[in-house]
């Protein structure tokens, strides 16, 4: 517990996240957008479908965008620009309903053991707009300029494991592909990590037109997602 052992203290291969990305691939997880509904602004709702080895989850996002003088990044904030849920199983019309419902309300909403994790958080308010304005001028970002960012939207929670009336850990058969410490929640970040390039993506085409382009593939794995 020294600091500078901490400090030293990097990924391995037991890390949470890097355990997580090693199973998905070995078993072959499938993760694609089925659902990516979003103005030019970037506020509308998205979902992905996610087909972990014969399992099937969803992460659904809301989205909206909020003055920069309601921004918080505080966990008791009551306002985001942001919040998403990591679900098992198919989505129905009324499943949507449910979580459109009841995934802006965060604490304040009723959630079942269906739902795995929910999150919220905002987007960067120096560098969102600027990447869009980027790309959909069919430029790359200047590196001078969000070469220190590290992310695009960053979130203030990840929360899981019976909280709120979602899955309890100990619900998880012992064959679920979750079944381990924090992977429901790695998995969610790491959709909403995916979730910040698409957005991205998508205005800058709506905004651009035939002028807007995509991330370049190093731009691509260059951001990671705030907390």
């Amino acid at each position: 517990m020294q600091p500078e052992m901490l400090g030293a203290a990097r990924l391995t291969r037991y890390s949470f996240g890097r355990s997580m990305l090693r199973i998905a691939n070995r078993d072959g997880w499938r993760v694609e957008p089925v659902h990516l509904d979003l103005n030019a602004a970037g506020e509308g709702d998205v979902a992905y479908r996610i087909d972990a080895g014969g399992h099937l989850f969803h992460f659904v996002a809301f989205l909206v965008a909020l003055d920069e003088g309601a921004h918080t990044d505080r966990v008791i904030a009551e306002r985001w620009e942001i919040v998403g849920a990591l679900v098992e199983g198919d989505l129905s019309p009324e499943r949507w309903d449910e979580l459109r419902e009841n995934v802006p309300a965060q604490e304040r909403g009723r959630l079942d053991p269906g739902v795995l994790v929910i999150t919220r958080g905002n987007r960067s308010v120096r560098f969102f707009d600027y990447l869009i304005d980027e790309l959909a001028a069919g430029r790359q970002p200047d590196p001078e300029l969000v070469g220190d960012a590290g992310y695009i939207m960053r979130s203030t929670a990840f929360y899981a494991n019976g909280k709120f009336g979602m899955r309890s850990f100990g619900g998880y058969p012992s064959d679920h592909p979750l079944a381990a410490p924090y992977r429901a929640q790695f998995l969610a970040a790491w959709c909403f990590r995916e979730l910040s390039y698409d957005v991205i993506e998508h205005c800058a085409e709506l905004r651009g037109a035939d002028r807007a382009v995509p991330f370049s593939d190093g731009w691509r794995t260059f951001f990671g997602l705030g907390n």
